[in-house]
């Protein structure tokens, strides 16, 4: 806790441990969406695996109630992004693939759930299951870039795919929650088509 942290990043749960930040200039804050390029990066170049870890377990163990996970420590864990849970749920993918860290997935497997079938549904139009900012009191968040989107985005909607995809995976690999795989696939299918029946324009 010093004056190069900008940000009011500093959390009582990660002083003295070992994060990666997302960057020397900039924000100097543990950001998940920042991981699921750095974190691979690291398991191929270093020996400090935890490094990530630290952040991603952070993040899940400060999951809201409503299953929104948040996207880093920054401002006592209240920025809201819409699209960081699902670089979460990827993180958390890449560290199983990456590293075999089965008791990580198997202690935070219920803030895998939480996020997909509690946060993301609730931000749903469930009339073309496309997710949308105007639903669920979500039009006030932002994203990694911080445009003024709005309504349903194709951005949101291919992450959420992916993040469908490899929360399935997880499923799967951790065994016993052949359900959950199920219908993540599923649902990660009928977004697909989704996109593609709404979204593609063959004018342009």
């Amino acid at each position: 806790v010093n004056d190069t942290d900008p940000r009011d990043a500093a959390s009582p749960s990660l002083i003295g441990k070992l994060v990666v930040l997302d960057g020397a200039k900039r924000d100097r804050d543990p950001y998940v969406g920042d991981l699921a390029v750095s974190a691979k990066t690291l398991y191929l170049t270093h020996n400090a695996t935890i490094a990530a870890v630290n952040v991603i377990a952070d993040l899940a163990n400060h999951q809201n109630p409503n299953g929104w996970i948040p996207p880093a420590s920054i401002n006592n864990y209240t920025l809201p992004l819409f699209d960081y849970p699902l670089y979460w749920v990827i993180c958390s993918y890449d560290l199983l693939v990456y590293t075999g860290d089965f008791s990580y997935m198997q202690q935070y497997y219920s803030t895998l759930q939480r996020v997909l079938n509690d946060w993301y549904p609730s931000v749903t139009n469930t009339t073309v299951s496309l997710l949308d900012k105007d639903v669920g009191g979500a039009s006030g968040y932002g994203d990694y870039a911080f445009l003024n989107r709005s309504g349903i985005v194709t951005y949101y909607n291919a992450l959420y795919v992916l993040g469908l995809q490899n929360a399935a995976s997880i499923a799967t690999f951790l065994g016993g929650h052949e359900s959950d795989a199920a219908e993540w696939t599923q649902r990660a299918e009928t977004v697909s088509r989704a996109i593609n029946k709404y979204l593609w324009d063959n004018s342009t």
